[in-house]
């Protein structure tokens, strides 16, 4: 699926330049000869623009999707990203509140940090959208956005030996739990159960 997820993003992306390229010249060399509704002959072509830099966008998102690295598993505080990683969103999100239920001297376990933080960061960001705009909680209906936030961090969580677990809350809204495979061991610093 990656080769083809590769394949089918080089293909949409070939053609947007020389689109984006024919309708920034077209506004260009011809604005000043439209001489009726010249407001919608730029409307037109400036929406031309931003059409293809949101595929554009998109297929970069789909890409990287594809082509994915293998982790780099070694021993990192499992709590310190969490911790880490809110942080970020409670700076973007101040308006939502987040609650870190965790031991205060972290768990170490082998995983790749840079790809487990991607997937908490994707987790958390889809979370504080469907609070802040009221959406279902599993999909947010932002503008933008590529909607592969979720497969990703399922993506990530397959390549770490676990999974993604998707539920309603028992008190209203939903459950997203990241499993963490038997290949990467979990160690305690502190017991922890």
């Amino acid at each position: 699926w990656a080769d083809v997820a590769r394949r089918i993003a080089h293909e949409i992306k070939n053609p947007l330049t020389p689109i984006q390229l024919s309708a920034e010249r077209l506004k260009r060399k011809y604005f000043s000869e439209i001489k009726s509704d010249p407001d919608v002959f730029v409307l037109c072509t400036d929406t031309i623009v931003r059409q293809v830099g949101d595929i554009r966008s998109m297929v970069d998102e789909f890409s990287d999707f594809a082509r994915m690295p293998a982790p780099v598993l070694k021993p990192e505080n499992l709590v310190a990203l969490i911790r880490q990683s809110v942080f970020l969103q409670k700076t973007a999100w101040p308006k939502v509140e987040f609650i870190v239920d965790a031991p205060d001297s972290g768990l170490v376990r082998h995983f790749d940090p840079n790809q487990i933080g991607r997937a908490l960061t994707n987790v958390l960001k889809n979370a504080a959208e469907s609070i802040d705009g009221r959406d279902d909680p599993y999909v947010t209906t932002k503008k933008d956005g590529t909607g592969l936030g979720l497969a990703i961090v399922k993506k990530i969580m397959e390549d770490h030996g676990g999974g993604v677990t998707l539920e309603d809350a028992p008190n209203g809204g939903a459950r997203i739990t990241l499993q963490f495979g038997t290949a990467s061991p979990l160690k305690a610093e502190d017991s922890y159960g």
